[in-house]
């Protein structure tokens, strides 16, 4: 089975690269979709890890521990990889910019990190680990963080193209094709969704004074108030932390 599909792959893989060229820009939107690609498989690594280390499954045996290690490798090596794509790419974003600066140690013991992974060790205890495991009171969050950043900064890619409504749907059909995943449960996302459905209530009662629709433009209000409250207490949470992280 897995043979079969990864044969199939390589029949797969030129196709996208022709359904790009018949929509856009190749060389930038090619470069920004390629990047998505590993955030994607960095966020699988990253839910693998939530998934182990939330449940009941994570118990205090040896092979428990080194099954957490694992996971835990595998998604700090895959992050790097995605904070290296971005930095080659030459994508920008002020809030993911200042974090790379202001925890330039830990992209440096991040990157270190990474190498131990995917480069053979030979010893079992490796300096380039203990580094950032021995920082994990920032680490940890840190890594999360900017993880998130980098899910947003591709969702609002994705949900800001401009264009008519058919050619936006389009254009998100192409990519969730290209790239095989869209991130729709961040919180900005969430936040998007309630505007929409007050701008739909909005819309759908335009002109109706009756009791009922008054309530509805009042729930619609509402609606707005709790998304930005939200997004605002969520951006502060998160430079609280960071401000501690330093």
């Amino acid at each position: 089975m897995i043979a079969r599909r990864a044969r199939c792959l390589s029949d797969l893989l030129p196709v996208v690269r022709r359904l790009m060229r018949d929509m856009w820009t190749l060389e930038k939107q090619e470069t920004i979709l390629a990047w998505a690609r590993h955030l994607f498989w960095a966020d699988l690594a990253r839910r693998h890890l939530d998934h182990y280390a939330g449940g009941s499954r994570l118990k205090e045996e040896w092979q428990d521990w080194w099954h957490f290690f694992a996971l835990l490798s595998q998604w700090y090596a895959s992050e790097y990889v995605v904070l290296d794509g971005w930095r080659e790419a030459d994508l920008h974003d002020p809030i993911i910019d200042q974090s790379l600066v202001r925890q330039s140690d830990l992209v440096g013991m991040l990157r270190r990190y990474r190498n131990s992974v995917f480069h053979y060790q030979p010893n079992l205890i490796v300096p380039k680990f203990m580094q950032l495991l021995e920082e994990s009171e920032r680490s940890v969050f840190w890594v999360h963080y900017l993880h998130s950043e980098f899910v947003r900064y591709y969702w609002s890619y994705v949900n800001d193209f401009p264009g008519t409504p058919e050619q936006r749907s389009e254009f998100r059909e192409s990519v969730l094709a290209i790239v095989g995943w869209i991130p729709d449960g961040t919180v900005e996302a969430k936040a998007h969704r309630l505007r929409q459905l007050a701008a739909t209530v909005d819309e759908g009662t335009a002109g109706d004074m009756s009791d009922a629709a008054e309530e509805l433009r009042n729930l619609a209000k509402a609606a707005r108030i709790v998304a930005a409250e939200g997004l605002a207490h969520y951006r502060k949470q998160c430079r609280s932390f960071l401000l501690r992280s330093e």
